[in-house]
């Protein structure tokens, strides 16, 4: 068998743990990590704009068409009018002064009344029909991703939506004012939150900053400069765009593209929110409760409003007592990036004639003749394990394994193996067959009935912890009444030496009959945690042979 990860990967993946000594306990800890990763939500703010334009914008963040595309189609809007429209009203209001100002307060009026808006109910219906309620407020979730949440929000500085509660933010801005956003959002660039400015399709889309005061008059001279002061900014810009380089420059991307280009980004964005978000709560709860300057921890707050599920929390809980895995991040950042590329192996085994290789095919979605399926007969054809990876699922991989008891197996004639008496069993223990034969996942195969030699099989892989699905095969060769019976006496069977599993009756000859299409679902369903156990288990052997081993060699060597 290949290795699960390639060696530029698997490099990636203890490069933050070089310099590290052996910890207990790692791997329970990495899987509680990315079980809750599995149910953590990431919030993106969409800010602005008025709510109507923050509304177009969040569902082009989530690929779902705008109500109003049709009309527009029917009655185009001609943009170019109505961009010189804003540039001759912006320039009036710069040239005439304060009367001018005064008197053109339609902007201001229509921003106010969008934030005085009431923000009502969004039920969202994706292409496959399943519908999302957003229980009164202003959130999608992507279709695409049930994980990704997508809030509008009016104002950022609003007590109302506290800016803690959002790891990535999408601000409509435009060409003129992105260097001129409001304080609170560059407050957040300054802290270097993940931030995608959007180009707004109109100037109306855009949310101007309220200027309050006792006096309107000195509050729309301060409109009026600040205007000005926007000008010349823009002004300036454009003098010395030519010494900007290319490479440098903030671009500012389009809504009609926002929906692809932001999707591509949203697994990696979310592998470091929940990375920042975990360093940040382990660190605080190193912190007392009496020297913390907020009145609710990290970790309340993310419960309260749902990045993270309070049944994870009470499963997991000790996983926010050790820095193992967040000292420094990069360490469980690492680690989710490697996981998306773990070759995850099913071995599906059996004694000889069992019809394992007839599963793998099936499994495949093939037939026994089909090109590319393992080969079957009627004599013993596998005789070393051969992989095939699956269409359907990456990175998985189904292995036909040796026939367990094969005939192939016994030495010739009037010959004893070396170092091994007359009197040792020929068939191999199941403790060797696995080890020759490592897998993640095992399928287990028994004509008709369980035999001893499964129920030895099926021990040793509980007593590793490793998860295995046993199948009863070949169910074409009993009549139906007789399939129940076996189903009873396999489950009472297996009950009685404690082993809590269901036996899936089946015939590959008739795919579609008895349990087959259940073990597909089944297995399908459990993937994403069989790979997570794996991939936990598979970096702490690597941590044991490839870090851990070294370093104490190292340290050995300085005091001899």
């Amino acid at each position: 068998m290949t290795e699960k990860l390639s060696n530029k990967m698997v490099e990636f993946l203890l490069a933050p743990w070089q310099s590290s000594s052996p910890v207990t306990g790692l791997e329970g800890r990495l899987l509680a990590a990315l079980e809750l990763y599995d149910h953590f939500n990431l919030d993106v703010a969409v800010t602005g704009g008025t709510q109507e334009a923050n509304t177009r914008l969040a569902k082009a963040l989530c690929g779902l068409r705008d109500d109003k595309e049709e009309e527009e189609k029917e009655e185009p809007v001609d943009e170019e009018a109505s961009d010189r429209d804003v540039y001759h009203k912006t320039k009036a209001e710069l040239e005439g002064g304060l009367e001018n100002i005064q008197g053109d307060n339609t902007i201001q009026d229509r921003t106010e009344v969008s934030e005085r808006k009431e923000i009502v109910d969004e039920i969202v219906e994706d292409d496959t029909g399943n519908k999302s309620h957003t229980d009164n407020k202003p959130m999608l979730l992507h279709p695409q991703f049930p994980s990704i949440r997508i809030w509008t929000v009016p104002s950022i500085a609003s007590n109302k939506h506290p800016i803690l509660h959002y790891d990535v933010f999408v601000v409509l801005t435009s060409e003129h004012r992105k260097e001129d956003l409001p304080s609170s959002v560059m407050e957040l660039r300054d802290r270097e939150q993940p931030m995608v400015l959007v180009r707004a399709e109109q100037e109306l889309d855009l949310v101007k900053d309220r200027i309050t005061g006792p006096c309107k008059t000195c509050a729309w001279e301060r409109r009026r400069d600040r205007l000005m002061e926007i000008e010349r900014k823009r002004l300036a810009a454009g003098a010395r765009v030519s010494l900007v380089p290319e490479d440098v420059k903030q671009t500012l991307l389009e809504l009609r593209d926002i929906g692809e280009t932001f999707t591509t980004s949203l697994p990696e964005l979310r592998k470091e929110a929940f990375c920042q978000f975990m360093a940040e709560v382990v660190k605080e709860k190193r912190i007392p409760n009496l020297m913390r300057n907020a009145k609710e921890s990290l970790l309340s707050a993310g419960l309260r409003v749902g990045k993270v599920r309070q049944q994870d929390v009470d499963s997991h809980g000790d996983l926010f007592q050790s820095m193992d895995l967040t000292n420094p991040p990069d360490r469980l950042l690492s680690a989710l990036r490697a996981l998306d590329h773990l070759r995850l192996d099913l071995g599906v085994l059996g004694p000889t004639g069992c019809g394992s290789s007839s599963l793998v095919n099936s499994l495949l979605g093939l037939k026994n003749r089909d090109e590319g399926a393992s080969p079957t007969g009627v004599t013993e054809t596998t005789t070393h394990a051969v992989g095939f990876p699956h269409p359907e699922l990456p990175n998985t991989w189904l292995w036909d394994l040796p026939g367990m008891g094969r005939i192939g197996d016994l030495p010739p004639t009037n010959t004893t193996p070396k170092n091994k008496s007359p009197s040792q069993p020929l068939t191999p223990s199941p403790s060797s067959f696995l080890f020759d034969h490592p897998c993640d996942v095992y399928i287990l195969v028994s004509p008709l009935r369980l035999s001893l030699y499964c129920i030895q099989m099926l021990q040793t892989l509980s007593a590793q912890g490793r998860p295995c699905y046993v199948v009863l095969s070949k169910l074409d060769q009993i009549d139906e009444g007789a399939v129940g019976e076996v189903r009873r006496w396999s489950e009472e069977a297996l009950g009685q030496i404690g082993l809590n599993t269901t036996p899936f009756l089946l015939s590959t000859l008739q795919v579609g009959d008895l349990d087959f299409p259940k073990l597909q679902e089944v297995l399908h369903g459990a993937l994403a945690s069989h790979r997570r156990s794996a991939f936990a288990r598979y970096v702490v052997e690597l941590l044991k042979s490839q870090v851990w081993e070294e370093n104490n060699l190292a340290d050995r060597c300085k005091h001899q």
